[in-house]
């Protein structure tokens, strides 16, 4: 299983208070546990925005009892502009690089747009969206889904990775605090290292 930590429900209940970026002190404790999540990884440390060795993580949260797919959750959180071409290094493969940023891009305006879209509606636009000469599938495809994005939230998506983790924490917190199910009890947020999985060039987490 890959290390994770948790940022208890208080503390996540905290930060979803807080003004609109992490506070330096909230920042500080975060960077601290994810420098502890990226250390002995495969190739050396790896570190939560770095362009070189970039560390990626998922986040859910924690309820009382494990109820798959019933909280939200959104992998590969710290793929931005930089760390993508990282990532491509690493995997010898750009385009698998470009599809996981696509995928990171796409679940921001399904789950965490001011603006709410589905799968469905997103896939209905990608197409009146124009590939440029010499445009792969991939760099259409993660430029396509920017527009989308920009279009509904009137702002570019985030190249801060610390605020799309905020985004992510924040979108957990306000869909879990009116939860009053008892198997479905929020306990705070897990946030977990994403590793490479048993097949070459695959990125996963548990």
């Amino acid at each position: 299983v890959p290390p994770f930590f948790v940022v208890p429900k208080d503390e996540a209940e905290y930060i979803y208070g807080e003004p609109r970026s992490f506070s330096g002190e909230t920042e500080d404790a975060l960077t601290r546990e994810l420098e502890e999540l990226g250390k002995h990884s495969r190739n050396g440390d790896r570190v939560y925005g770095d362009s070189k060795m970039p560390l990626l993580v998922s986040v859910r949260a924690a309820p009382d009892r494990i109820t798959p797919g019933q909280f939200l959750t959104i992998l590969n959180v710290g793929i931005n502009d930089k760390t993508v071409m990282g990532l491509a290094a690493q995997f010898g493969d750009r385009q698998e690089a470009l599809r996981l940023y696509a995928k990171l891009i796409e679940d921001f305006i399904v789950y965490l747009g001011t603006t709410p879209m589905s799968r469905e509606e997103v896939s209905e636009i990608l197409p009146r969206i124009p590939k440029k000469s010499g445009e792969g599938k991939a760099e259409w495809r993660v430029r396509a889904l920017k527009a989308i994005y920009r279009s509904h939230n009137n702002q570019p998506f985030p190249q801060d990775v610390y605020e799309q983790l905020r985004l992510v924490m924040d979108a957990i917190s306000f869909v879990a605090k009116d939860v009053q199910e008892p198997s479905r009890v929020f306990k705070g947020i897990v946030i977990q290292k994403m590793v490479f999985g048993n097949l070459e060039n695959s990125f996963a987490g548990e």
